[in-house]
């Protein structure tokens, strides 16, 4: 590892190895010259940080386009929703999906026991399993068909396939 300077505001600490091949076919060589290596490169030469596959881009790009298709409508039901439930124009904003909606009830129940006022809670659920739980609880949701049928309801395999967040990429203009 090497800090270098040069790098204006940055304070990053850099990794350095001498490696032939990236990715799966990344080897150390004491022979080569140092070269940058990710964060993910093992001490053996091997990126565990694998990129996202052709297919996953396109899902990404069609979500992108729905989302952009449909960036209107959702600011104006974001803009009422929130608008309605800002306390000190401040809102929580949350995202869940049906196998994390064991944690999101034994937060709201934690949340309750100590006197949290949950009522400035925005949840974005991904399913409708978690959407009419976070109904059930009284959170405010944000729950859009258009969108919904775009993201995956299996867990991730690898980064960069996975479209869990982009539902709350909608910004309320000011």
């Amino acid at each position: 590892m090497a800090i270098v300077g040069g790098q204006y505001q940055g304070y990053h600490i850099q990794r350095w190895m001498r490696l032939v091949g990236s990715g799966a076919h990344g080897k150390i060589d004491a022979s080569v010259p140092l070269k940058q290596v990710s964060r993910m490169t093992k001490s053996d030469g091997y990126d565990e940080l694998l990129l996202p596959k052709t297919k996953h881009l396109a899902l990404h790009r069609e979500i992108l386009m729905s989302y952009l298709t449909n960036l209107n409508d959702l600011q104006e039901e974001l803009k009422a929703i929130l608008t309605k439930i800002a306390i000190n124009n401040t809102v929580v904003v949350m995202t869940v999906n049906k196998g994390q909606s064991e944690l999101l009830l034994n937060w709201y129940c934690s949340a309750k026991s100590r006197g949290f006022d949950t009522s400035n809670v925005l949840l974005f659920p991904t399913d409708q399993f978690s959407k009419d739980l976070a109904d059930g609880l009284g959170l405010a949701t944000v729950y859009d068909e258009k969108l919904m049928h775009l993201i995956p309801s299996e867990e991730a395999a690898r980064y960069g396939d996975n479209t869990f967040g982009m539902i709350m990429m909608a910004k309320v203009s000011s």
